[in-house]
């Protein structure tokens, strides 16, 4: 098992002696730092940090990977709706209720507390449009490894609050933990398809 699809190409190269540019090395290392929140994820395993190792002997660019997560960011801040949206998933049931997930990476959230009511109305509407119970948005803040669980159910934050350790509270409809990824939430909410 690995964090990143990006650590298995990145063992297969190498076994097989395949010749790794530095391009291909920025895009690895970024895809395997995106996928494992820089290597902070609960799903990172001892396969991922060795692929990055190996990686960084190929001298890849180490800008992409943030400037990928300041892009999405950029992009949320301007359209924060069709952001979510890109990203949602409305497979799963929480006990009786249909809930939709999506979720955001992006290097700091700092420009994006500023939006956090806008946030919460944009689920409120999204909710509303789909006909959903549940609406849950987890942003991801890399670069100090926690996520900002938006939710439109106080139930739902609850439960992930009683399932995670270091939770705060940040309003009613928001909460701060250490990095969790929706597939961590979908587990630890027990959440059907």
């Amino acid at each position: 098992m690995v964090g990143a699809c990006a650590t298995i190409a990145t063992e297969e190269l190498i076994k097989n002696e395949i010749e790794i540019s530095s391009n291909l090395a920025t895009l690895l290392l970024s895809a395997i730092l995106l996928n494992t929140i820089d290597l902070s994820a609960n799903v990172t395993t001892e396969r991922d940090i060795q692929a990055v190792k190996n990686l960084e002997k190929f001298n890849p660019e180490k800008y992409l990977f943030n400037e990928m997560l300041e892009h999405k960011e950029s992009n949320f801040l301007k359209n924060p709706k069709r952001v979510i949206l890109s990203d949602f998933k409305d497979k799963y049931r929480y006990n009786s209720s249909k809930m939709g997930i999506s979720q955001l990476e992006v290097l700091s959230a700092e420009n994006i507390y500023e939006v956090t009511k806008m946030i919460e109305e944009v689920l409120d509407e999204i909710k509303e449009e789909t006909k959903l119970d549940v609406i849950l948005f987890n942003l991801i803040e890399v670069k100090h490894h926690r996520s900002i669980i938006f939710s439109t159910s106080t139930e739902i934050l609850e439960k992930i609050a009683s399932n995670f350790s270091k939770v705060k509270r940040l309003d009613e409809k928001v909460i701060k933990t250490p990095v969790v990824l929706r597939k961590e939430l979908e587990v630890k909410l027990n959440l059907k398809y």
